[in-house]
């Protein structure tokens, strides 16, 4: 079944199930894959080509040439471990072919189940600045100015970078102040307040979910 998008895509149409699915991006072109979550997985695509930073370039550029996002169920498949073998199966028989913008031929990831060795661990640790070099860095930048020459740079780019409604905006609230009340209440809501009990169970929840949702589209 296809989903094709317009301009404005309704993405509350889109399945929540998991399987195996294709997109395509020009008549001729097309990305096949599996998610746990065909609504997430989807959106992820999308607001990245969206935003010119997918990390698929072959995908980016159809994308953007096109500007066509038709996501397609193949199969529904409840396992993970099912939808992974047969996502293999996808790739063999796709990846490579005309029109297909997949870049690995394996359904692992590109780090799952492998393991660092020791020594590119401890380049890794020497990425790390000395306490030392922190103490310079920080010595450098002590008592730097910019110039005024920079300064007339910086403002001129930074001009007209304002968002439409901007100005309007800001002349219907000229000369408005908040009342003595307004401005006391919202103090009394910036100071710190512990959570409650419940309320901490409730973002733990979220973010477990949230971490495992990201674990099983990487996977």
């Amino acid at each position: 079944m296809f989903f094709p998008l317009g301009p404005h895509p309704d993405e509350s149409t889109w399945p929540i199930i998991g399987g195996l699915y294709r997109i395509w991006f020009s008549p001729t072109h097309y990305y096949v894959g599996r998610a746990a979550n065909f609504q997430w997985r989807w959106l992820r695509h999308l607001i990245c080509l969206q935003r010119k930073n997918h990390p698929n370039p072959y995908m980016q550029s159809v994308y953007s040439q096109y500007h066509q996002f038709e996501p397609e169920v193949l199969l529904e498949i409840e396992s993970d471990a099912d939808r992974q073998q047969q996502e293999q199966v996808l790739l063999d028989t796709h990846c490579g072919q005309p029109g297909c913008v997949n870049l690995s031929r394996s359904a692992r990831g590109v780090m799952k189940g492998r393991k660092h060795s020791e020594a590119t661990r401890a380049k890794f640790r020497a990425r790390f600045f000395s306490e030392e070099t922190r103490r310079r860095l920080s010595d450098s930048h002590r008592g730097h100015s910019v110039s005024n020459d920079t300064r007339q740079k910086i403002s001129v780019s930074g001009k007209g970078r304002k968002r439409p409604d901007t100005a309007t905006r800001n002349a219907e609230h000229v000369g408005w102040r908040h009342t003595d009340e307004a401005r006391a209440k919202i103090s009394e809501a910036g100071r710190h307040r512990e959570c409650t009990l419940e309320t901490r169970a409730k973002i733990a929840q979220a973010l477990a979910t949230r971490l495992k949702n990201e674990k099983n589209e990487k996977t």
